[in-house]
């Protein structure tokens, strides 16, 4: 009698531990379905078409007619040299682009590039990034150089020929490139007849015409 009282004891028990083993289980279960639930809810199905979005705007503070019109590389030089800093054009090199819309009133001056003594870098992606930006028909670019020698140097040529390639390809005309001197001198591109196509004249006809001041077009 004992051993039988023992053995029920210890066989209420054993029942006792696996009944708490379940309810246990059971409740981790449930626990773990109300948590997969809450995440299921909270998580919000993707729109990939408005992750991305794109703005572009232009908002200029001038009135059209009051821009100045850019009907030479005279005229560009005046508007570039108010834009330049006379007490760093003599210093270090600055790359500058302008521009224009379709009648050739300007949009507006951004300044590309910063250098040194003798060169400056110049990011064609960035020059057109922006003349995209702006909806500008052309452009006229500009640097300085601060020993006040005007001739372009090879790089200033092949960079020429760089925007002039982009330039066809995106129909953004570049009208004009200018080199600025720290005395108020200024070399043309255009007017020395390095531009293709400029008002019909081609690079092997500079010879047979006269030097002059070209209406840009």
């Amino acid at each position: 009698e004992p051993i039988s009282v023992i053995n029920r004891l210890i066989f209420w028990l054993f029942l006792s531990r696996i009944n708490h083993t379940l309810c246990a289980c059971e409740a981790f279960k449930g626990d773990a379905i109300d948590l997969a639930m809450t995440n299921r809810k909270s998580t919000k199905p993707i729109d990939l078409y408005s992750i991305c979005e794109i703005s572009i705007g232009y908002q200029p503070n001038i009135p059209v007619r009051k821009r100045p019109q850019i009907s030479s590389s005279l005229k560009a030089h005046e508007v570039f040299r108010t834009n330049w800093n006379d007490m760093t054009i003599g210093l270090y090199e600055e790359f500058k682009v302008m521009f224009l819309n379709n009648a050739n009133r300007c949009l507006g001056i951004l300044n590309i590039g910063q250098g040194g003594i003798t060169s400056t870098m110049v990011d064609i992606r960035l020059v057109y990034m922006a003349a995209l930006k702006a909806a500008a028909v052309s452009m006229i670019v500009a640097h300085n150089h601060p020993s006040g020698n005007l001739k372009p140097s090879y790089s200033d040529k092949i960079l020429t020929e760089k925007l002039n390639q982009a330039s066809e390809f995106l129909d953004i005309k570049l009208l004009d490139h200018l080199i600025l001197a720290p005395d108020g001198r200024y070399f043309s591109f255009a007017d020395e007849y390095m531009l293709k196509d400029l008002d019909g004249i081609e690079k092997q006809d500079k010879k047979k015409q006269p030097k002059l001041t070209l209406k840009y077009r």
